[in-house]
């Protein structure tokens, strides 16, 4: 019984006909298919009894305006093949629409692979439904995708600042469609590449991607919008992945141009009962979206789930959750770019001085030609003190006017870290 019903045909498999565009082209640039034929030979052999191949060649070959011979020599394959073959993916679909349009759901599900035999890209696994994993795919290249192509030219390119996120994303597209993309690193950004016509045929017939500029514009297919509410949390996981960041302070943030996609990713947030505060910058015409605390634990632990595991943004997560058995200044907050100084640069100046207020530290900065202003050292001390590298003590300074409190930053000893570490152990 079980058998059965997966072997029904769903409403949500994808069709895979439909990624075959070129049909009143030249032979060379069709979508090859490697198929399970027993169906189909069977069917075919049916058809024989009644109709002679070279007329069915004929007729075949006049709908698609290619010689009778080229689709002969298919039909041929077809019929002494044993168990595979492959073929072009619109000669079976010609060949369905002659023998009964009701065949072509039950052949759709038995083809493995596509490919296209004039480029030079190995076939890939023909993928039939939509899953978690390449939910997630469409939404990283919503978030930081871009689509090309031209008429000897097409591929895919996603970007992101860390190349452990990308490896994440390359890891999932060789589960999906068994390809192993390409990386570059460039302005300070990974880039992963996909090159291989089928998969971006999926990306425009299948999703609805369109080559070019789509920042604007860019939203949540249809099909993931159709789809159960665990796909389309998986979309919004690749948009925040991607495009999204965790400050030093905890708080988790999101910026597009697209107020589509925007939509689509608070609907989700908002199913999912988790806060937020959204505003538009209309000097940058960014939609700006920040969850409302990046300290409560309940509400990081729901933002966790939006997510790749083990990439750094996750890891961020966990470091503000205290989920990490251990802290490497360098991994969960390497340096940016654009930084002036490390965590672990200024726990150095930290140990050297031992105790010290922020305006003193600030001015031990200056010291060794580093200017910060307070605020910004005030996200880098949240995270050495989540690291139980320091403590903060606030004390009171009375006056014979006002009383008001002051905060100093010390050392905590490495014997009472590690006795805090074996504890948790």
């Amino acid at each position: 019984m079980k058998n059965e019903n997966k072997s029904k045909f769903s409403e949500h498999n994808f069709i895979l006909f439909d990624l075959d565009t070129n049909q009143n082209t030249s032979p060379d640039s069709w979508l090859w298919c490697k198929l399970n034929i027993t169906t189909l030979r069977q069917e075919y052999r049916k058809l024989l009894e009644k109709e002679n191949q070279k007329e069915i060649a004929r007729l075949i070959a006049q709908r698609l305006q290619c010689g009778r011979s080229t689709i002969e020599k298919h039909l041929i394959v077809l019929k002494r093949a044993e168990k595979e073959c492959s073929i072009p993916i619109t000669v079976v679909n010609e060949l369905i629409q002659h023998i009964g349009p009701k065949l072509k759901d039950r052949i759709n599900l038995d083809i493995t692979s596509l490919f296209y035999t004039n480029y030079k890209s190995r076939p890939i696994k023909a993928v039939h439904l939509l899953s978690v994993e390449l939910a997630e795919i469409m939404g990283a290249f919503a978030a930081d995708g871009y689509f090309h192509e031209s008429e000897n030219d097409y591929y895919l390119k996603i970007t992101e600042g860390y190349k452990e996120t990308v490896i994440a994303l390359a890891d999932k597209l060789k589960q999906v469609f068994d390809y192993e993309p390409r990386f570059t690193f460039a302005d300070n950004a990974w880039n992963l590449w996909i090159k291989n016509k089928v998969i971006c045929q999926y990306f425009k017939y299948i999703f609805g991607f369109k080559p070019g500029k789509k920042s604007d514009i860019v939203c949540m297919p249809d099909i993931i919008k159709r789809s159960d509410f665990k796909l389309q949390k998986a979309f919004v996981r690749g948009v925040f992945t991607f495009d999204g960041c965790i400050k030093t302070n905890g708080n988790i943030a999101l910026s597009t141009k697209s107020k589509l996609l925007m939509d689509d990713v608070v609907r989700i947030l908002e199913a999912e009962n988790i806060s937020y505060r959204l505003n538009f910058n209309e000097k940058k015409t960014f939609w700006n979206l920040e969850s409302n605390s990046g300290r409560d634990p309940k509400l990081l632990n729901q933002w966790k789930e939006f997510f790749f595991t083990d990439t750094i943004k996750y890891k961020r997560i966990q470091f503000f959750l205290g989920e990490l058995n251990y802290f490497s200044l360098e991994e969960p907050f390497p340096q940016h770019h654009h930084s002036k100084i490390t965590s672990k640069q200024l726990y150095g100046l930290l140990r050297k001085a031992n105790k010290v207020e922020i305006e003193d530290l600030a001015q031990l900065l200056k010291m060794n030609n580093i200017q910060i202003a307070n605020t910004t050292l005030y996200k880098y001390l949240h995270i050495l003190e989540k690291a139980n590298l320091i403590r903060k003590e606030t004390y009171q300074i009375k006056t014979s006017k006002n009383a008001f409190s002051k905060m100093i930053y010390s050392i905590v000893e490495q014997d009472v870290i590690s006795t805090k570490q074996n504890s948790k152990n």
